[in-house]
């Protein structure tokens, strides 16, 4: 077997892998949803698990470098790329169910109520940091950009700890979720500056 074809078989099922648990929790969400098994205000819900499920895919595509540095297994850095789009698809997802489905689609509406807010605020900036990283993403890019595009979507790390943050600052009561989220950011952060 050719160098290339093993490298392709060896990564296939980890790309497999990734891509279902990247779009389990959304299938899920949509089968709730036409189910009617999300309660009385079912966009509500989809507002909340969109923004979750983007939250944890943002974390998620920091894990790969670590893993690919500590048990010496560059394959998994394939998921990075696949997690972090994901995680941009949902939280677009999260931001355009929360301007039709909540607000009727009046961004004017949305935007004079919501932005204002602390926690919005940081959420937004965590998308707008995604989308040059999601534009970028594609093989060519990396070519046309040379040394920059490392640097660029080193803003992958600011985007998801600002995700975090507005998951913190979003959830009223104590909730093990963004907690959670923040742990596992600050360990992936640590162990990116250590390795």
């Amino acid at each position: 077997m050719a160098p290339a074809r093993a490298g392709a078989a060896r990564v296939r099922p980890l790309l497999i892998v990734g891509h279902v648990a990247a779009l389990a929790p959304g299938l899920l969400l949509l089968v709730l949803y036409l189910t009617g098994g999300l309660g009385p205000w079912p966009a509500r819900q989809v507002v909340l698990w969109t923004g979750r499920i983007a939250i944890a895919l943002l974390v998620a595509s920091l894990a790969p470098t670590v893993i690919a540095r500590l048990a010496r297994w560059p394959a998994v850095l394939v998921l990075r790329r696949e997690w972090g789009l994901y995680g941009f698809k949902y939280a677009l997802a999260h931001l355009v169910v929360q301007v039709a489905l909540d607000y009727g689609g009046a961004v004017g509406l949305w935007a004079a109520d919501v932005l204002p807010k602390w926690y919005a605020l940081m959420g937004m900036a965590s998308f707008l940091l995604m989308v040059p990283l999601a534009i970028t993403s594609a093989p060519g890019w990396v070519q046309r950009l040379g040394p920059w595009w490392k640097r660029l979507h080193r803003l992958a790390y600011v985007a998801a700890a600002a995700a975090v943050v507005h998951y913190v600052w979003t959830v009223k009561s104590a909730r093990t979720g963004p907690y959670l989220a923040a742990g596992a950011l600050v360990v992936l952060l640590g162990a990116r500056l250590v390795l």
